[in-house]
């Protein structure tokens, strides 16, 4: 078992390094030290199953990170990563509104 978490941590970190060089950012850590799950990178914390989207997907540069302070700084109007790369960012309420 050890080997294949071996090879499992290996292919993520492969991941990591691709999107630091798409996103030209600096991977610092995981969360709790569990590597494949929630990842501090730039200043970002990360799911890994979205950089992962991310890369597979070949999103815009920096749309993950439109994503991200999208969502930081509008709780209420929460959409995950996948769901925002696929158009629900479009059909948003605009704020102040009437």
């Amino acid at each position: 078992m050890n080997e294949l978490k071996k090879k499992l941590e290996g292919v993520i970190g492969e991941y990591i390094k691709s999107f630091e060089e798409k996103q030209e950012m600096y991977f610092e850590f995981w969360v709790g030290d569990v590597v494949g799950e929630t990842a501090f990178i730039g200043d970002l914390y990360l799911y890994f199953g979205d950089i992962r989207y991310d890369l597979e997907t070949n999103q815009e540069k920096g749309e993950i990170i439109d994503w991200y302070y999208h969502t930081v700084d509008n709780s209420n109007d929460y959409i995950n990563y996948k769901s925002w790369c696929m158009g629900a960012k479009d059909i948003l309420p605009l704020k102040n509104s009437t």
